[in-house]
């Protein structure tokens, strides 16, 4: 760490909710201030949620960046900057955190896939509302942690405190061409660590290709085939009701746990 850094540093004093926020960002690899502001300030007027953050940013633990303006999410908030942590907030929380790895750099967002990558910080804390005690981990996260190049990379891993299965979420806003379904479908096909797979679409036509793909066929007409161990879930769905938004295989519902 450069001297100017520390000397900085030591103008803030991290809180809890100040080292939550550093998780969230590192685990997330980022977020939005609205994103922030409702999973970390519930009921926090607004000017001491931003004051809050230009501390954290002034001290170097976050740093934000300005990006073309999009819309997002239900309401299409206009979103014109984007936070992540540093590698000086890293360094805090391999302090803080002992045992609990974590890469040496923020992970670098790429401008065509921020949209995706933002929705997915929603569907993380839906996921936790419908299923409670379980812990998701971002994919990228994954890379270079004991995973080899040609491992499986989910959008999101969902894991339980009790049992060694996971639970790998994908989400698909964009379709990809039929080879490379095929091509992922047989991975998870032939992967122990993942029991179920989750497919978030919203487009039906993405959900046809797939679930043409997983039964090898095309369904017939009025047919509710059982895809296994890949559900399906309309994303705007689930992100707007959670709790009864319907994660189907065909034949089985996830109305409770994985």
């Amino acid at each position: 760490m450069k001297g100017a850094e520390l000397v900085k540093n030591l103008n803030v004093m991290l809180t809890v909710r100040d080292i939550e926020i550093l998780e969230s960002l590192y685990s997330n690899c980022v977020m939005t201030y609205s994103q922030i502001a409702s999973r970390h300030f519930p009921n926090v007027a607004k000017p001491t949620v931003i004051n809050r953050l230009s501390k954290l940013e002034s001290a170097g633990f976050i740093r934000r960046e300005r990006i073309p303006r999009m819309e997002l999410g239900r309401d299409k908030n206009a979103v014109g900057v984007v936070f992540q942590v540093t590698r000086t907030g890293i360094v805090e929380l391999r302090q803080r955190q002992l045992g609990k790895e974590f890469k040496p750099q923020p992970i670098k967002f790429h401008p065509y896939t921020l949209h995706h990558d933002l929705i997915l910080v929603d569907l993380s804390d839906a996921i936790k509302k419908r299923f409670g005690n379980c812990t998701l981990t971002n994919g990228k996260l994954l890379r270079g942690i004991g995973q080899p190049d040609s491992a499986l990379e989910p959008d999101l891993v969902v894991a339980f405190p009790i049992g060694p299965a996971k639970v790998a979420i994908e989400l698909e806003l964009s379709d990809k061409s039929e080879r490379r379904y095929r091509e992922i479908v047989l991975r998870y096909r032939l992967s122990r660590e993942y029991t179920r797979v989750i497919y978030f679409v919203d487009e039906p036509f993405i959900q046809n290709l797939l679930t043409r793909v997983i039964l090898n066929r095309n369904p017939y007409a009025h047919e509710n085939p059982n895809t296994g161990r890949f559900y399906f879930s309309r994303a705007n769905e689930f992100l707007t009701n959670p709790t009864l938004s319907p994660i189907s295989n065909g034949v089985e519902d996830l109305k409770g746990g994985l």
